[in-house]
């Protein structure tokens, strides 16, 4: 064989590929909508999925604790507030009162512990004990949760 025939092959293959690259990457410009991430196809499984469980799909965070729902672990019975978080109502804040915010995963939850017990609640009363002052503390852990998660659902609440 020819150098010439070996170029004539070789420009031949040589186009094949691009060819292939190209039109590959058209029928993906034509049929994958990068609008939809892995998170959207993850949120619109996993909505499906939460129907009847204590959870609900959340595009921020992915998923959340439904508002007042009731969670049934080893430890017992965990009443979920209105506002979608583990332990009471979270009202007005009271002058003069400091209020710390627990963002986490089970560890923050306090995942098969009583309410008294999660370490949330335990923060809340030593801070008040050894400072004399009013404490609040906010259990916005919820099981499963990445630091991620953790920074979105901070970023929702405190720009209201």
């Amino acid at each position: 064989m020819k150098f010439a025939d070996h170029m004539k092959t070789a420009s031949f293959s040589a186009l094949a590929v691009i060819l292939f690259f190209a039109a590959t990457e058209g029928l993906l410009r034509l049929f994958w909508n990068p609008a939809a991430t892995k998170l959207d196809i993850v949120h619109r499984h996993l909505a499906r999925a939460l129907k009847h469980s204590p959870y609900q799909a959340d595009p921020t965070v992915i998923y959340k604790f439904k508002p007042n729902a009731l969670l049934k672990e080893s430890g017992g019975e965990v009443r979920v507030n209105s506002d979608g978080l583990r332990g009471p109502d979270i009202g007005e804040k009271k002058p003069g009162c400091f209020r710390v915010l627990a963002l986490g995963d089970s560890s923050t939850y306090g995942w098969a512990v009583s309410e008294e017990n999660a370490y949330c609640r335990q923060l809340q009363s030593i801070l008040s004990e050894r400072t004399g002052k009013c404490v609040e503390a906010i259990n916005a852990g919820v099981p499963g949760y990445s630091s991620t998660q953790g920074s979105r659902f901070f970023g929702r609440i405190s720009t209201g």
